[in-house]
């Protein structure tokens, strides 16, 4: 009981790994998804999401029908955010190091480092999770604790934004995460799949609201919102460019280990290499414009081909036979 418990909780932190990336940190993406109609009932709505999505997809299991285009969908998709997640590399090393000529290089290393994590497997992941992401989480809530003081909590939404962002939010997340998600929680039994559900989306809920909180009154201009709040105390500014960096390892491997294959098919290490390399050639299109323009798409196409793809395997699933017990026969 004690072991399944402590596997739901490395699950969980696992998954927020994947979530939690530079876009999250930096409170751009929490100010363009949540802050700008931020409201509590966006949050619930939120919440309600990404428990269901997450316990939903730990039992899924690919049918024939839908099964090749939602995980290409899944392996494309990952590829461009590891690029992305590369880009957010190497602009905190350039804004942190900006005194070394070659910061491409210590990025690249990186990617490398991070490179090998994911194409260990799973295993390798959650420890690599597990060492970080508590970090992150004590750090967001200690820091964001100090930048609230006597903010206004609006109940419901002033547009409709502030519902359709949410659900977009999940929903690309959900497509980030999908195979750390399935692969990480089937092992464990339907109880602790809820629990790990459950803790993951109260940990990422709370963390979106903290810095929701303290940046929703921040200017859209702003690239850096929750991180530009520190940036007059040079202690916390490093705390925020070390937990910035933690998440976007933990981010980056998930991306990189979705975008490894799906279902049966499973890239061997040439693949892999080829993966590795298309997302340092993509993060050529800088974190900003990815984060403003390709995470909505996805986001709304990746949750329309999940219920999509889920309505057909149940409609088109073949009928098990029904086994019939015949009468035994008394020999004459």
């Amino acid at each position: 009981m004690i072991r399944l418990f402590l596997c739901s909780i490395i699950t969980a932190f696992t998954i927020v790994g994947g979530v939690v990336g530079a876009g999250f940190i930096t409170g751009k993406e929490i100010y363009v998804f949540f802050a700008s109609d931020f409201s509590l009932s966006g949050i619930y709505l939120t919440f309600v999401c990404f428990t269901l999505s997450i316990y939903l997809i730990m039992f899924f299991k690919f049918k024939k029908v839908g099964a090749y285009s939602i995980g290409l969908f899944i392996m494309i998709s990952n590829v461009i955010i590891a690029g992305c997640m590369f880009s957010a590399i190497l602009e905190l090393y350039a804004r942190v190091f900006h005194q070394i000529k070659n910061i491409k290089i210590l990025a690249i290393i990186t990617a490398i480092f991070v490179f090998i994590v994911s194409a260990k497997g799973m295993g390798a992941m959650e420890k690599f999770s597990l060492f970080l992401i508590p970090v992150v989480i004590v750090s967001i809530v200690v820091l964001s604790l100090k930048t609230i003081d006597d903010k206004v909590i609006i109940l419901t939404p002033k547009r409709f934004n502030g519902v359709f962002n949410p659900v977009i939010y999940v929903g690309f997340n959900i497509i980030l995460c999908f195979s750390v998600i399935k692969n990480s929680g089937e092992k464990l039994s339907p109880p602790f799949k809820f629990i790990s559900s459950l803790l993951s989306a109260i940990i990422l809920c709370l963390l979106i609201f903290l810095i929701s909180l303290s940046v929703h009154s921040a200017p859209k201009t702003q690239k850096m919102p929750f991180a530009e709040l520190f940036i007059h105390d040079v202690k916390l500014s490093i705390i925020v460019d070390i937990i910035t960096l933690f998440a976007i390892l933990t981010t980056y491997s998930s991306a990189l280990y979705s975008s490894y294959g799906f279902c049966d098919f499973k890239l061997k290490i040439k693949g892999k290499i080829l993966v590795f390399l298309t997302s340092l050639f993509i993060s050529n299109l800088g974190f900003s414009k990815i984060v403003e323009s390709i995470y909505p798409l996805i986001g709304s196409l990746g949750f329309a081909l999940l219920i999509f793809t889920c309505l057909l395997s149940k409609i088109f699933q073949p009928k098990q036979r029904e086994r019939t017990l015949r009468p035994l026969k008394c020999r004459e």
